[in-house]
């Protein structure tokens, strides 16, 4: 039987890190905890209302389940409702899901 090498831990595709937020949720990359810290700062002093982290969307087009997209954050701004998510590198796969997205719900999604 072969010998198995292992070199360690397995390093995330594009160098995301988990990181831990004030909140002592964990998020998995240091971009995302330090906007979720911001934006439950902004929650705090009342500049949005109603944050939600991880909303997931189904997109459907004609009655057809499309695709599916998991939004960073969804929040109220001035009375409008903000679709976030962070990205540090954008895949082909989000970049359609983000048209789609903006075809079907008419707005487009904040990238942070």
């Amino acid at each position: 039987m072969p010998a198995r090498i292992v070199f360690g831990k397995k390093r995330h595709k594009y160098n995301a890190k988990k990181t831990v937020g004030a909140s002592g949720r964990t998020y998995p990359s240091k971009k995302e905890a330090k906007r979720a810290d911001v934006l439950a700062l902004q929650e705090m002093a009342g500049e949005i209302r109603n944050l939600q982290e991880q909303v997931p969307v189904t997109i459907f087009v004609n009655g057809q389940k499309i695709c599916a997209i998991i939004l960073d954050f969804v929040y109220e701004e001035n009375g409008a409702v903000t679709y976030e998510d962070c990205k540090g590198f954008r895949t082909e796969t989000y970049r359609l899901k983000a048209k789609l997205f903006k075809a079907v719900m008419g707005q487009a999604i904040k990238e942070t």
